[in-house]
Protein backbone atom coordinates (compact mmCIF):
# COMPACT_ATOMS: atom_id res chain seq x y z
CA UNK A 1 0.00 0.00 0.00
CA UNK A 2 1.20 3.24 -0.76
CA UNK A 3 1.58 6.55 1.53
CA UNK A 4 2.93 9.62 2.25
CA UNK A 5 3.57 13.31 3.79
CA UNK A 6 1.16 15.38 2.53
CA UNK A 7 2.89 18.36 0.15
CA UNK A 8 0.69 19.58 -1.70
CA UNK A 9 -3.14 19.94 -1.89
CA UNK A 10 -5.04 20.25 -5.77
CA UNK A 11 -7.81 20.80 -6.84
CA UNK A 12 -7.96 17.53 -8.22
CA UNK A 13 -5.16 15.48 -6.57
CA UNK A 14 -2.73 15.43 -4.07
CA UNK A 15 0.91 14.89 -3.60
CA UNK A 16 2.66 12.64 -0.85
CA UNK A 17 6.36 12.66 -0.44
CA UNK A 18 6.91 8.57 0.07
CA UNK A 19 10.50 7.21 0.19
CA UNK A 20 12.23 10.27 -1.09
CA UNK A 21 9.93 11.19 -4.10
CA UNK A 22 6.96 12.79 -4.69
CA UNK A 23 3.78 10.97 -5.65
CA UNK A 24 0.39 11.81 -6.98
CA UNK A 25 -2.98 10.49 -5.11
CA UNK A 26 -5.68 10.83 -7.65
CA UNK A 27 -8.23 13.13 -4.98
CA UNK A 28 -7.93 15.99 -3.23
CA UNK A 29 -7.55 15.08 0.29
CA UNK A 30 -9.42 16.02 3.41
CA UNK A 31 -6.25 16.18 5.59
CA UNK A 32 -4.13 19.15 6.65
CA UNK A 33 -0.69 19.56 4.76
CA UNK A 34 2.07 17.75 5.77
CA UNK A 35 -0.32 14.98 7.61
CA UNK A 36 0.43 11.78 6.52
CA UNK A 37 -2.25 9.52 4.24
CA UNK A 38 -2.40 6.28 2.45
CA UNK A 39 -3.91 5.91 -0.88
CA UNK A 40 -7.25 6.00 0.22
CA UNK A 41 -6.95 8.97 2.26
CA UNK A 42 -7.02 7.23 5.43
CA UNK A 43 -5.20 9.24 7.93
CA UNK A 44 -1.75 7.56 9.59
CA UNK A 45 -0.57 10.23 11.12
CA UNK A 46 -1.35 13.90 12.21
CA UNK A 47 1.17 16.46 11.41
CA UNK A 48 1.37 19.15 14.74
CA UNK A 49 4.21 20.89 14.24
CA UNK A 50 5.46 23.15 11.49
CA UNK A 51 8.76 22.74 10.13
CA UNK A 52 10.87 23.44 6.94
CA UNK A 53 10.72 19.99 5.67
CA UNK A 54 11.43 19.96 1.94
CA UNK A 55 15.04 21.86 2.98
CA UNK A 56 15.13 20.05 5.92
CA UNK A 57 14.98 16.61 4.41
CA UNK A 58 17.17 17.60 1.36
CA UNK A 59 19.83 18.85 3.96
CA UNK A 60 19.96 15.82 5.45
CA UNK A 61 19.73 13.46 2.46
CA UNK A 62 22.97 15.65 0.86
CA UNK A 63 24.51 15.55 4.15
CA UNK A 64 24.81 11.22 4.74
CA UNK A 65 24.89 11.29 0.96
CA UNK A 66 28.66 12.76 1.24
CA UNK A 67 29.04 10.89 4.19
CA UNK A 68 29.10 8.09 2.50
CA UNK A 69 30.87 9.55 -0.15
CA UNK A 70 34.08 9.86 1.93
CA UNK A 71 34.02 6.76 3.53
CA UNK A 72 33.74 5.13 -0.46
CA UNK A 73 37.13 7.78 -1.84
CA UNK A 74 38.55 5.91 1.35
CA UNK A 75 38.00 2.40 0.78
CA UNK A 76 38.58 2.66 -3.30
CA UNK A 77 41.85 3.92 -1.94
CA UNK A 78 43.05 1.23 0.09
CA UNK A 79 42.60 2.65 3.64
CA UNK A 80 40.82 0.41 6.22
CA UNK A 81 38.03 2.23 8.20
CA UNK A 82 38.22 1.53 12.14
CA UNK A 83 36.02 2.44 14.95
CA UNK A 84 37.82 3.66 18.00
CA UNK A 85 37.15 4.35 21.56
CA UNK A 86 35.20 7.49 22.17
CA UNK A 87 34.94 7.36 26.47
CA UNK A 88 38.26 7.91 27.86
CA UNK A 89 39.43 7.25 31.53
CA UNK A 90 42.91 9.07 30.81
CA UNK A 91 43.80 11.87 28.11
CA UNK A 92 46.56 13.26 27.29
CA UNK A 93 46.77 17.37 28.20
CA UNK A 94 46.59 19.78 25.01
CA UNK A 95 47.42 23.34 24.98
CA UNK A 96 44.42 24.62 22.71
CA UNK A 97 41.95 22.22 23.23
CA UNK A 98 39.37 21.78 26.56
CA UNK A 99 38.37 18.43 26.97
CA UNK A 100 34.26 17.61 27.63
CA UNK A 101 34.43 15.38 31.41
CA UNK A 102 31.79 13.11 32.40
CA UNK A 103 32.35 11.20 35.85
CA UNK A 104 32.95 8.04 33.84
CA UNK A 105 35.91 9.38 32.08
CA UNK A 106 36.69 12.19 28.97
CA UNK A 107 34.29 12.62 25.62
CA UNK A 108 37.65 12.25 22.89
CA UNK A 109 38.18 15.36 21.35
CA UNK A 110 39.79 13.56 18.28
CA UNK A 111 41.16 9.96 17.68
CA UNK A 112 44.81 10.14 17.37
CA UNK A 113 45.88 8.50 20.49
CA UNK A 114 43.74 5.15 19.23
CA UNK A 115 44.95 5.34 15.58
CA UNK A 116 48.44 5.83 16.77
CA UNK A 117 48.24 2.34 18.78
CA UNK A 118 46.67 0.95 15.49
CA UNK A 119 49.47 2.26 13.67
CA UNK A 120 52.18 1.20 15.99
CA UNK A 121 50.34 -2.74 15.63
CA UNK A 122 51.04 -2.70 12.00
CA UNK A 123 48.37 -0.82 10.32
CA UNK A 124 49.17 1.04 7.48
CA UNK A 125 46.59 2.93 5.88
CA UNK A 126 43.53 3.98 7.96
CA UNK A 127 40.41 6.32 8.36
CA UNK A 128 37.46 6.96 10.90
CA UNK A 129 34.72 9.28 10.22
CA UNK A 130 33.00 9.92 13.43
CA UNK A 131 31.70 12.25 16.29
CA UNK A 132 34.02 13.66 18.44
CA UNK A 133 33.63 16.28 21.52
CA UNK A 134 35.43 19.57 22.89
CA UNK A 135 34.15 21.84 25.59
CA UNK A 136 33.79 24.63 23.14
CA UNK A 137 31.94 27.68 23.04
CA UNK A 138 28.76 27.24 20.22
CA UNK A 139 28.34 28.93 17.23
CA UNK A 140 27.78 28.57 13.12
CA UNK A 141 31.26 26.68 13.15
CA UNK A 142 31.60 25.41 16.18
CA UNK A 143 29.62 22.67 18.10
CA UNK A 144 30.54 20.51 21.61
CA UNK A 145 29.38 17.53 19.40
CA UNK A 146 30.87 17.28 16.15
CA UNK A 147 32.03 14.79 13.14
CA UNK A 148 35.73 15.01 12.80
CA UNK A 149 37.49 12.62 10.01
CA UNK A 150 40.97 11.42 10.24
CA UNK A 151 42.97 9.56 8.23
CA UNK A 152 46.90 8.34 8.66
CA UNK A 153 49.13 7.10 6.05
CA UNK A 154 52.26 5.34 7.72
CA UNK A 155 55.79 5.55 6.21
CA UNK A 156 54.08 9.11 4.53
CA UNK A 157 55.25 12.74 4.32
CA UNK A 158 52.48 15.28 4.82
CA UNK A 159 52.45 15.56 0.83
CA UNK A 160 50.90 12.82 0.36
CA UNK A 161 48.19 13.98 3.16
CA UNK A 162 47.75 17.41 1.29
CA UNK A 163 47.16 15.35 -1.99
CA UNK A 164 44.16 13.23 -0.60
CA UNK A 165 42.77 16.39 1.14
CA UNK A 166 42.28 18.11 -2.25
CA UNK A 167 41.47 15.01 -4.29
CA UNK A 168 38.67 14.20 -1.09
CA UNK A 169 37.29 17.66 -1.59
CA UNK A 170 37.16 17.14 -5.43
CA UNK A 171 35.51 14.15 -5.11
CA UNK A 172 33.10 15.75 -2.30
CA UNK A 173 32.02 18.76 -4.62
CA UNK A 174 30.70 16.06 -7.46
CA UNK A 175 34.20 15.78 -9.14
CA UNK A 176 34.26 19.38 -9.62
CA UNK A 177 37.69 21.57 -9.05
CA UNK A 178 35.25 24.63 -8.73
CA UNK A 179 33.56 25.66 -5.27
CA UNK A 180 31.24 28.99 -4.89
CA UNK A 181 31.26 29.44 -1.12
CA UNK A 182 27.87 31.07 0.45
CA UNK A 183 30.04 34.30 1.10
CA UNK A 184 30.06 34.87 -2.63
CA UNK A 185 34.13 33.10 -2.99
CA UNK A 186 35.36 30.50 -5.85
CA UNK A 187 37.40 27.99 -4.46
CA UNK A 188 39.74 26.20 -6.86
CA UNK A 189 40.41 22.61 -4.65
CA UNK A 190 43.10 22.36 -7.33
CA UNK A 191 44.88 25.02 -6.10
CA UNK A 192 47.11 24.83 -3.06
CA UNK A 193 48.75 27.80 -1.50
CA UNK A 194 51.36 27.35 1.38
CA UNK A 195 52.53 30.21 3.65
CA UNK A 196 54.52 30.19 6.40
CA UNK A 197 52.93 31.51 9.68
CA UNK A 198 56.21 34.37 9.76
CA UNK A 199 55.28 35.61 6.55
CA UNK A 200 51.69 35.89 7.41
CA UNK A 201 52.38 38.69 10.09
CA UNK A 202 54.46 39.82 8.30
CA UNK A 203 51.97 40.70 5.05
CA UNK A 204 48.82 41.24 7.06
CA UNK A 205 50.15 43.20 10.25
CA UNK A 206 53.63 44.37 8.96
CA UNK A 207 54.81 42.62 12.35
CA UNK A 208 57.97 40.59 12.42
CA UNK A 209 57.08 38.08 15.13
CA UNK A 210 60.59 36.62 15.47
CA UNK A 211 62.18 40.00 15.90
CA UNK A 212 61.66 43.48 17.52
CA UNK A 213 58.26 41.59 18.97
CA UNK A 214 56.91 43.50 21.96
CA UNK A 215 54.43 41.70 23.40
CA UNK A 216 53.26 44.09 25.95
CA UNK A 217 52.76 47.02 23.48
CA UNK A 218 49.92 44.95 21.70
CA UNK A 219 48.60 43.99 24.40
CA UNK A 220 48.09 47.46 25.46
CA UNK A 221 47.02 48.28 21.94
CA UNK A 222 44.50 45.36 21.92
CA UNK A 223 43.62 45.82 25.78
CA UNK A 224 44.23 42.11 26.21
CA UNK A 225 44.79 40.27 29.65
CA UNK A 226 48.64 41.61 31.25
CA UNK A 227 49.63 37.71 31.65
CA UNK A 228 49.13 36.24 28.19
CA UNK A 229 52.11 34.88 27.21
CA UNK A 230 53.67 35.33 23.52
CA UNK A 231 52.38 32.25 21.71
CA UNK A 232 48.72 33.59 23.38
CA UNK A 233 49.32 37.21 21.86
CA UNK A 234 49.98 35.73 18.33
CA UNK A 235 46.98 33.68 18.46
CA UNK A 236 44.83 36.38 19.25
CA UNK A 237 46.51 38.39 16.17
CA UNK A 238 45.74 35.50 13.79
CA UNK A 239 42.67 34.47 14.93
CA UNK A 240 41.82 38.29 14.82
CA UNK A 241 43.46 39.33 11.65
CA UNK A 242 44.83 36.75 9.45
CA UNK A 243 43.12 33.83 9.47
CA UNK A 244 39.67 34.94 7.72
CA UNK A 245 41.54 36.63 4.78
CA UNK A 246 42.63 32.65 3.96
CA UNK A 247 41.52 30.41 1.53
CA UNK A 248 39.66 32.72 -0.57
CA UNK A 249 40.07 31.20 -3.69
CA UNK A 250 42.10 28.12 -3.03
CA UNK A 251 43.23 25.89 -0.39
CA UNK A 252 45.79 27.58 1.87
CA UNK A 253 48.23 26.03 4.21
CA UNK A 254 50.04 27.32 6.30
CA UNK A 255 53.37 25.57 8.32
CA UNK A 256 56.69 26.44 9.94
CA UNK A 257 54.44 27.11 13.11
CA UNK A 258 56.97 28.65 16.07
CA UNK A 259 54.42 26.62 18.50
CA UNK A 260 55.23 24.09 20.62
CA UNK A 261 52.82 21.30 18.61
CA UNK A 262 52.21 18.16 20.55
CA UNK A 263 53.11 15.50 19.03
CA UNK A 264 54.55 16.79 15.37
CA UNK A 265 58.24 16.36 14.70
CA UNK A 266 60.23 19.27 14.84
CA UNK A 267 63.20 20.43 11.97
CA UNK A 268 65.18 23.09 13.60
CA UNK A 269 63.09 25.97 15.21
CA UNK A 270 59.89 24.75 13.12
CA UNK A 271 56.81 22.09 13.81
CA UNK A 272 55.94 20.06 10.81
CA UNK A 273 52.51 21.07 11.57
CA UNK A 274 50.27 22.10 8.42
CA UNK A 275 46.50 24.16 8.86
CA UNK A 276 44.37 24.17 6.17
CA UNK A 277 42.45 27.06 5.08
CA UNK A 278 39.01 27.61 3.03
CA UNK A 279 37.13 30.36 2.56
CA UNK A 280 38.24 31.75 5.73
CA UNK A 281 37.87 28.86 8.15
CA UNK A 282 40.51 26.74 9.37
CA UNK A 283 39.11 22.89 7.98
CA UNK A 284 42.16 20.94 8.96
CA UNK A 285 45.23 20.29 10.74
CA UNK A 286 48.10 17.98 9.37
CA UNK A 287 51.57 16.58 11.57
CA UNK A 288 54.02 14.63 10.37
CA UNK A 289 53.84 12.63 13.06
CA UNK A 290 56.74 12.49 16.45
CA UNK A 291 57.45 8.70 16.70
CA UNK A 292 61.02 8.94 18.16
CA UNK A 293 59.85 8.12 21.93
CA UNK A 294 62.89 9.12 23.75
CA UNK A 295 62.21 13.37 22.41
CA UNK A 296 57.99 12.22 23.39
CA UNK A 297 58.73 10.58 27.06
CA UNK A 298 59.78 13.51 28.69
CA UNK A 299 55.89 15.25 28.08
CA UNK A 300 54.19 12.75 29.51
CA UNK A 301 52.68 12.97 33.17
CA UNK A 302 50.02 11.00 35.10
CA UNK A 303 47.04 12.25 32.83
CA UNK A 304 48.27 10.67 30.22
CA UNK A 305 46.97 7.50 28.45
CA UNK A 306 49.10 4.72 29.94
CA UNK A 307 48.46 2.45 27.43
CA UNK A 308 49.79 4.87 24.49
CA UNK A 309 52.90 5.32 26.28
CA UNK A 310 53.04 1.42 26.48
CA UNK A 311 52.39 1.34 22.38
CA UNK A 312 54.66 4.48 21.64
CA UNK A 313 57.48 2.77 23.33
CA UNK A 314 57.11 -0.31 21.46
CA UNK A 315 57.47 2.04 18.39
CA UNK A 316 55.06 3.55 15.96
CA UNK A 317 56.58 3.76 12.22
CA UNK A 318 57.00 6.83 10.26
CA UNK A 319 54.06 8.33 9.73
CA UNK A 320 51.72 11.22 9.00
CA UNK A 321 47.83 12.46 9.85
CA UNK A 322 45.21 14.86 9.78
CA UNK A 323 42.08 15.67 11.69
CA UNK A 324 39.42 17.02 9.32
CA UNK A 325 36.33 19.16 10.86
CA UNK A 326 34.13 17.52 8.56
CA UNK A 327 30.95 19.63 9.45
CA UNK A 328 32.60 21.95 8.42
CA UNK A 329 33.51 21.20 4.83
CA UNK A 330 29.69 20.07 4.95
CA UNK A 331 28.51 23.82 5.94
CA UNK A 332 30.46 24.62 2.50
CA UNK A 333 28.67 21.73 0.27
CA UNK A 334 25.60 21.50 1.35
CA UNK A 335 23.88 24.88 0.38
CA UNK A 336 20.16 23.83 2.89
CA UNK A 337 22.43 23.76 6.17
Amino acid sequence: MLRGRIVNILPQCTLVFSNGSVIKFPFKTKHNLYDIIDENDNLLTRSYAKIDFENKFKYLKNKFALINKARHFFKQNGFEEVLTNKLKKQYLQERHIKKLKTKHGFLVPSFEIEHKKLLCLGFEKIFELNFAYRDDFEDFWHSKEFLMLEWYRAFEKPQKIIDDFKHLCIYLNNSNNVLKTLSGNIINFNNVCFHTYRELFLKHLHLDIESNFDKNKIIIKHHLETNLTKLQVLDFLFATYIEKKLGKNCIDIVYDFPHYTFLAKKEDKYFKRFEFYIDGIEIANCYEEENDFSKLNKYFNHYTDKEFIDFMSFGMPPASGIAFGFDRILKLLVKNH
